[in-house]
């Protein structure tokens, strides 16, 4: 009796771990698509001030501003989204002075004019005189943003003491003292998204593990810096594309120079490393990128270093991604028109009714983040984006924020392994239940007492 109620114990609990390792598969399947999503939430409302697409910037901070300069003449820039640049101190206290400043400012646009076009992060150097520290940040930050608003994405404060207390005043001049920004984040000058840097694992080389387990957070965009002491080679080239094309908080892979390396031959190892295909990668897609594709009469603008396509018409956006979740970026302003989008239109029915319709008109000019669309199948999408203007009124767009790749799946494997023991032992301890039950019933049955059949007479 004993024996038979223990035997369905066992049968009960092996059949219920077997169905909790079926249904634990099941929802770790179904927590990874939805995980996809988490990779960057809440979406920044701000776009991000440079093109993300090209997938590498240049971190030339251990430069003085004239290694930088003679760096820039001889490397060029066509590789890079963002350049990162060392501002001397005495170019910045003479910023603060009337008398030299004249000169500073001529120091700075050899600079500008070196970057040709691409979006600066300067790193303003700490002044020698320490009294007055916020004075001066709101001097330098005045004649920056007065000279430079579509030349300079970025600012950073550096300097070998204090430089944590001198980036603190230079984001409070900026931005204020309700919104300052902490010293491993870059302060964006004039519009766009903030950016946090980080260091990834190792030199010349990063992968995709790498750089998510050291990503600072999924609610603001992160770079990672990467020192390189010779040109890129194939690997950090393709781990480098790979990781910007499916983590959506990573903005962008920042290659930090060390003295000796040539930068000409870095340009050119890293030529090719952009994201030029016509599916969207995870992440922000500036409408610049090659995968948007514009029809009809859009006007691309910038405010700062943020481009924007604008129109007064009724003008279309359509482009291709692969995710789950996508979101637009576009401005609300007091003559924003509506937007229209739709999604996986059919080519046969131009009177199928968009997903979403929004109006774009507010009291003020600001960035704003617009969901279209969530839980979609993992697959191929088509969206297409519509401007339906009044008289007077337009619709300006940023770019598009696409969530929902795969995530990295070394912890997902593990616990799947797992899963699939427990049910592997389950259905063994029931197969060897069942071969017990069978040895069992055999040994009860009555036997025949004729003696062996293999009877020989003799």
């Amino acid at each position: 009796m004993i024996a038979d109620i223990s035997s369905r114990v066992r049968r009960v609990l092996s059949w219920s771990i077997l169905c909790l390792a079926c249904a634990g598969l099941l929802l770790m399947g179904l927590a990874e698509r939805d995980a996809r999503a988490a990779v960057l939430r809440p979406v920044p409302e701000a776009p991000l001030p440079f093109a993300r697409h090209k997938v590498v910037g240049l971190d030339l901070r251990s430069f003085s501003s004239l290694e930088s300069l003679q760096w820039l003449q001889v490397g060029g820039v066509q590789p890079y989204a963002l350049l990162m640049v060392q501002v001397d101190s005495d170019i910045v206290t003479a910023l603060t002075q009337p008398d030299d400043q004249p000169s500073a400012l001529a120091a700075m646009d050899q600079l500008v004019a070196a970057a040709q076009g691409t979006p600066l992060a300067v790193c303003l150097a700490r002044p020698v005189v320490a009294v007055g520290g916020l004075a001066i940040a709101q001097a330098v930050a005045e004649a920056l943003v007065e000279r430079y608003p579509g030349a300079i994405a970025y600012v950073l404060g550096c300097g070998v003491e204090n430089s944590d207390e001198w980036h603190r005043d230079l984001s409070r001049a900026i931005r204020g003292e309700d919104a300052m920004l902490p010293p491993d984040v870059l302060i964006p000058m004039s519009a766009g998204a903030s950016l946090t840097l980080f260091d990834a694992a190792g030199n010349d080389s990063l992968g995709g593990a790498d750089i998510l387990g050291r990503l600072p957070g999924t609610d603001r965009y992160s770079a990672a810096v990467v020192t390189v002491t010779r040109p890129a080679d194939e690997a950090l080239v393709r781990h480098a594309r790979e990781a910007m094309t499916s983590l959506a908080a990573l903005a962008l892979i920042v290659v930090q120079p060390e003295r000796g390396v040539d930068p000409a031959a870095l340009s050119a190892s890293l030529s090719g490393v952009g994201l030029n295909t016509a599916l969207l990668p995870e992440g922000f897609t500036s409408v610049t990128a090659p995968g948007v594709a514009a029809d009809g009469d859009w006007i691309l603008s910038t405010v700062g270093t943020v481009p924007y396509a604008r129109t007064t018409t009724n003008a279309a956006i359509a482009l291709e991604f692969v995710g789950t979740n996508v979101f637009v970026q576009a401005l609300t302003s007091p003559d924003g028109g509506t937007l229209l989008a739709w999604i996986d239109p059919p080519a046969d029915d131009p009177t199928v009714s968009p997903v979403a319709r929004i109006d774009l008109q507010d009291d003020q000019a600001s960035d704003t983040t617009i969901q279209i669309a969530t839980g979609l199948l993992g697959k191929r999408h088509r969206l297409v984006l519509s401007a339906e203007n009044a008289e007077g009124q337009s619709v300006s767009v940023s770019g598009v924020v696409v969530t929902g790749q795969a995530a990295p799946g070394s912890i997902a494997k593990l616990a799947a392994a797992a899963l699939l023991m427990i049910a592997v032992l389950a259905l063994t301890e029931r197969a060897l239940a069942n071969i017990r039950s069978i040895r069992e019933s055999e040994q009860l049955r009555p036997t025949r007492a004729t003696g062996h059949p293999r009877v020989f007479k003799r």
